[in-house]
């Protein structure tokens, strides 16, 4: 196991226990409600995306320790069409590994960029390289095999492995915003947790 990788999974370990923190905080307030905070059923409704987010993160940490994911019955290349769909914006791809091309009709900011490239780290330096010729710069399976030195079998495993870990790498990009967002307003009086948490598990 890589050095960043036991950064990432120690980073969600503490970002677990934020969960459980914040969870026992909407818990306790029940009997120090005021009119700014949450009431009845939306309460409820609060506890519930925070025991589910805390599930997605140990779920995230267990993928990450064993490099495995947890209760796949069934891998990406067997997927129907609608769950193989491209996870990232074609054009973006494009325009990610070509900069400035003028026939690429949509560019890449920074921040997406930047994104592109966190998603990006979670794959292996062959499936990425896979994943840009193919979906970056166009070629087929068939040329990118040949390209690699690869059967065309090993491209199309290869980039089914790519689509899997950038899926869960875009998980948990929302879980990690959630998080940000929690230190950042902690010390907050009162803190705008429904808002926060429909946002985080509508973009999961």
């Amino acid at each position: 196991m890589t050095r960043n990788m036991k950064k990432l999974i120690t980073s969600y370990k503490a970002t677990k226990k934020q969960l459980k923190s914040m969870l026992a905080q909407v818990t306790n307030s029940d009997q120090r409600a005021s009119a700014d905070c949450v009431h009845g059923t939306d309460q409820e409704a609060l506890r519930s995306s925070l025991a589910a987010s805390i599930r997605d993160v140990e779920y995230a940490i267990l993928w990450l320790e064993t490099g495995r994911q947890p209760d796949n019955q069934r891998g990406i290349e067997r997927r129907s069409k609608e769950q193989r769909e491209i996870l990232l914006d074609p054009f973006k791809m494009q325009s990610y590994v070509t900069p400035g091309t003028g026939g690429c009709r949509v560019g890449v900011s920074d921040a997406e960029r930047d994104l592109i490239d966190f998603y990006l780290q979670f794959v292996t330096e062959k499936e990425r390289e896979c994943y840009l010729m193919v979906h970056g710069s166009g070629f087929t399976h068939e040329k990118a095999a040949e390209m690699l030195f690869l059967s065309r079998g090993n491209i199309s495993t290869l980039l089914s492995r790519a689509q899997q870990k950038i899926e869960f790498a875009k998980n948990l990009t929302a879980i990690l915003a959630m998080a940000v967002f929690f230190l950042i307003s902690r010390g907050a009086k009162t803190l705008n947790y429904e808002r926060l948490f429909v946002w985080g598990r509508s973009h999961l």
